[in-house]
């Protein structure tokens, strides 16, 4: 029932008072607006809800009339404070609409939580000005029938046993049909470091209360190591209740292949020279480029830089690589013919791109970069002198200093080559000479 008349504290221009309504049962605009002095606002406006009691994730409507209050915009709130349903029950807890002639509507959507909770109940306020304005109305209890229970379900993955390198399949089914999102956290000894995509937490998609994710193992090279883990399915976020465990998994080291070297040459003032003898398909090549005095041209043909060597003090040097296919090259081309080049070839490594780091300096000590079981450094040292490099503790030589002396306008320059395994490249021995140009490739097994 609407009526006309009632008290409320009315603000005028000179002072505040109270008054009645007006006679002909109509309010103005300016006594529509204003704050209530006691108790509620009169029966103005009226909002009614299509139903008593819905469904989680159901829609109330709320259909609103005045006879009283002008057109225009005003707002709902659900009273969070006398409802016993809590904001995480619906979509959006307040909002506006539009009267019109009198009339008009709004809803309310409530949220399947899937958390069992028992029936809940709610009312909202309605209204003027905004969000926070004066109550207009109150309106009555809706009941939300709790429809969506907590999830129950099975976690389980492919394999409870599984080498580095491989990947694991991981399949959820849950109770209700759940069509969402769905959380899971890894808890055991792994690392960050020992998944590929580097997470032990994340979120997958279910559809009709089915869904699966796949994780990838990285390969450390680590031995002996023993790891363990669960898998456990969320609801809500990686913080959310745990639906289900997974079995534990054991995570089986991977013995590292250590790279094998194959054999290097060397060459100067070419376009080309030859590749070691006896390479196989999937045989890396890498190799170096170093010039006194300007920049390197180019890249040998059909090889990726690793890293191309800025020019520092007007030496140049660059770092390429080549993975061998089915029919391996017996050389390399595409060479300045004005620079020194070496070239190393290795088996059983990585065909992604190796990284490479750059010095120019005498003694042409290579710089720091980081390295992991099992990896592989390829050290290239090229000396602006008739000498040769002293290899620093744990370094292995792979040509003999014989081999490696090259001849620029009858200066000698001497290309040293090492490789190391699993440390960061040490310095060079002492010696003579003006200037030095170093490149470092690491090599993953």
């Amino acid at each position: 029932m609407l009526l006309k008349a009632g008290f409320l504290g009315r603000t005028t221009t000179s002072n505040s008072e109270l008054g009645f309504g007006s006679a002909n049962g109509v309010w103005s605009t300016a006594e529509q607006y204003i704050v209530k002095a006691f108790g509620t606002w009169p029966y103005m406006i009226e909002a009614v809800p299509n139903a008593t009691s819905v469904n989680e994730n159901a829609t109330v409507t709320y259909n609103v009339v005045s006879n009283s209050l002008v057109d225009g915009t005003y707002y709902w709130t659900i009273d969070l404070d006398g409802s016993t349903a809590v904001a995480a029950d619906f979509v959006v807890t307040s909002g506006s609409f539009t009267l019109t002639s009198g009339a008009g509507s709004f809803q309310v959507q409530t949220v399947a939580e899937f958390v069992t909770e028992g029936s809940e109940q709610f009312r909202v306020y309605i209204r003027a000005t905004s969000i926070s304005g004066p109550i207009l109305s109150t309106t009555s209890f809706v009941t939300i029938n709790d429809t969506s229970l907590t999830l129950t379900g099975t976690f389980t993955s492919n394999t409870t046993s599984v080498n580095e390198g491989a990947s694991i399949l991981f399949t959820a089914s849950v109770s209700a049909s759940y069509t969402g999102t769905l959380y899971y956290t890894i808890t055991g000894t792994p690392t960050t470091a020992d998944f590929t995509d580097g997470l032990l937490s994340g979120s997958f998609a279910v559809t009709s209360g089915s869904g699966t994710f796949t994780k990838t193992l990285a390969t450390d090279y680590i031995t002996p190591e023993s790891e363990t883990f669960t898998a456990s399915l969320r609801y809500g976020s990686t913080a959310g209740y745990i639906i289900a465990n997974t079995s534990t998994i054991t995570i089986n080291d991977v013995t590292p292949v250590t790279p094998t070297y194959v054999g290097a040459n060397t060459r100067l003032g070419s376009t080309s020279m030859n590749l070691p003898p006896g390479l196989q398909q999937g045989d890396v090549i890498v190799y170096a480029g170093f010039k006194i005095g300007s920049a390197i041209a180019a890249l040998p043909t059909g090889y990726t830089g690793s890293g191309a060597g800025a020019v520092t003090g007007s030496n140049g040097r660059v770092n390429a690589y080549k993975v061998m296919g089915a029919t391996p090259d017996t050389t390399i081309s595409g060479l300045d013919t004005s620079a020194g080049h070496v070239v190393l070839a290795f088996r059983n490594v990585t065909t992604t791109a190796p990284t490479a780091t750059f010095t120019s300096a005498y003694p042409p000590n290579p710089a720091s970069m980081t390295v992991a079981d099992g990896d592989q450094v390829a050290v290239f040292a090229f000396v602006n002198a008739s000498t040769t490099l002293t290899a620093p503790t744990g370094y292995t030589n792979m040509i003999s200093a014989s081999n490696s002396t090259i001849t620029v306008g009858g200066a000698s320059r001497t290309a040293f080559i090492v490789g190391i395994t699993s440390e960061n490249p040490a310095a060079f021995g002492s010696t003579a000479g003006t200037t030095g140009l170093t490149t470092a490739t690491r090599l993953r097994p």
